[in-house]
């Protein structure tokens, strides 16, 4: 009743989404609606993809004929065409011909005069040259500190360093640091 009332309708009535057999088993009546495959689905937006790309690069995707096909067994044989491309070797060495041609548009001289930096020996191994220039030693360059603290002291101060000793054996003397 509340159902009739809320609804408009029995549940009774004949036209009711269940039904029960001879066993009493409960049946529920649906009605499926097709829709689209997967299969379809990919297959239309291979269709889209496939448009936009002649519509970009004015050349169909398929080029000559379908890219698959079936031999007489009806297997499905899907056509590959592999298009060689550079190894990185040849982009780095493309790059480097590049770069070289910059440098030398840029400093007016090419980096491969006499004075190159590498070699390749019989083997096709890179050498890179290397010179080492010596520095100054850690001696050298605390004498030039020291020099140059000797020098703010004459200056501000008007006269040169001289320095007691606490060392037992020079104790008591004056040491002058020139």
């Amino acid at each position: 009743a509340l159902y009739k009332q809320k609804y408009g309708e029995c549940v009774d009535d004949e036209g009711k989404d269940f039904d029960y057999d001879e066993d009493g088993t409960l049946w529920i009546k649906s009605v499926t609606v097709p829709t689209r495959s997967s299969q379809e689905k990919l297959e239309d937006q291979l269709t889209e993809v496939k448009a936009l790309y002649k519509q970009k690069y004015d050349e169909s995707v398929d080029g000559e004929g379908e890219d698959f096909g079936y031999d007489e067994d009806g297997t499905l044989w899907i056509k590959n065409a592999t298009v060689p491309t550079q190894s990185n070797q040849e982009k780095l060495e493309e790059q480097l011909t590049e770069m070289k041609g910059l440098s030398k548009q840029k400093y007016g001289e090419s980096v491969d005069d006499a004075g190159k930096d590498f070699d390749y020996d019989e083997d096709g191994t890179l050498w890179i040259k290397s010179v080492t220039v010596p520095t100054r030693s850690s001696q050298e360059k605390l004498e030039d500190r020291l020099s140059e603290v000797k020098a703010l002291y004459k200056q501000k101060y008007g006269t040169s360093t001289t320095m007691r000793t606490a060392h037992s054996g020079l104790r008591g003397r004056n040491l002058k640091i020139s």
